[in-house]
């Protein structure tokens, strides 16, 4: 069975997937690691890690996760995240850092 048969016989719309299983390119090695963003997309790429940060904060409390140990490093990764940004006076950061040194002290 043939990758184009598959996704005809289970109606499947991924062009994505097909185009990266028919070059053999992972995602990482088509879009770069994103390791040492550069160029343009660098502050693209930071914002696009400050959200993911965000949102995996998010999906640990609506988890019901409340141990320091397990929040703390996730918080820990969002606020290097922004750093990242270069806006050190974002406004959230300050509860951000009220929130780790309260988990730190624990």
């Amino acid at each position: 069975l043939s990758l184009s048969q598959f996704t005809d016989t289970y109606k499947l719309q991924a062009s994505a997937a097909n185009h990266r299983l028919n070059t053999g390119l992972t995602a990482i090695g088509e879009h770069g690691s994103g390791a040492q963003p550069t160029g343009n997309n660098s502050r693209v790429q930071i914002v696009f890690e400050v959200g993911q940060h965000f949102i995996t904060v998010m999906d640990a409390l609506k988890l019901d996760q409340r141990a320091a140990d397990q929040l703390q490093p996730t918080l820990n990764d969002l606020n290097e995240a922004i750093l990242k940004l270069g806006d050190a006076n974002f406004s959230g950061r300050a509860k951000l850092l009220q929130w780790l040194v309260k988990l730190n002290q624990m």
